[in-house]
């Protein structure tokens, strides 16, 4: 195989060893990311947006890549140009595999990227109800707030994202709670029109 040969013929070539662990999570060569790992590959390297390998592996939704790299020293905290983690990434897209490989081997919940939002925050801003649910139950704090005072519970009204909501609701989120302008989360539940979130 490339990757094989590479590091053959140039033996422990960092640049190289970058490469061919990068087009391995690229592919999601399992096999091939763990030659390149084995092999001195360094986890840090990141592309031009700022997302580390373990990123776009959870970005993916490849659980076992993630596994893979968190096992060789990926930073879990590492954020990309936008100020995502790894986590808030896996919780936007709703990758439940993924974002369990990374609160097992320890990402913190309560990182702020973006907004100062946490992966909760943005699991509720996106729709994702079982990330939501996931995330609560690993210990998310369901009032945390972002950069507008706005809580998960805000954040699900707003979208109109009916079933995240619900699960904050059945995980205690305070209904009542208010963002720096005073609104509660059905007042942008009815601003946005999303009558069912009211």
């Amino acid at each position: 195989r490339a990757a094989d040969e590479a590091m053959a013929s140039r033996g422990r070539n960092p640049k190289t060893l970058r490469k061919a662990l990068s087009r391995a999570v690229a592919r999601g060569d399992l096999t091939e990311a763990r030659k390149a790992l084995e092999a001195g590959a360094a986890t840090s390297a990141a592309n031009n947006d700022g997302q580390t390998l373990i990123m776009l592996a959870a970005n993916s939704g490849n659980a076992k890549m993630v596994r893979l790299l968190a096992e060789h020293g990926a930073d879990l905290e590492a954020k990309d140009k936008e100020g995502q983690t790894a986590l808030c990434i896996a919780a936007r897209k709703g990758h439940m595999a993924a974002a369990t490989e990374l609160l097992d081997f320890g990402a913190n919940l309560e990182t702020v990227g973006l907004f100062d939002s946490t992966a909760l925050i943005w699991a509720a801003r996106d729709g994702q109800a079982k990330m939501a649910r996931l995330l609560v139950d690993r210990g998310a704090n369901i009032e945390a707030t972002d950069e507008w005072g706005r809580s998960p519970c805000h954040e699900a009204a707003s979208a109109g994202h009916k079933d995240a909501l619900q699960h904050l609701l059945d995980c205690g989120a305070n209904v009542e709670a208010t963002d720096r302008w005073g609104h509660k989360p059905c007042h942008l539940a009815a601003w946005k029109g999303h009558e069912d979130s009211v």
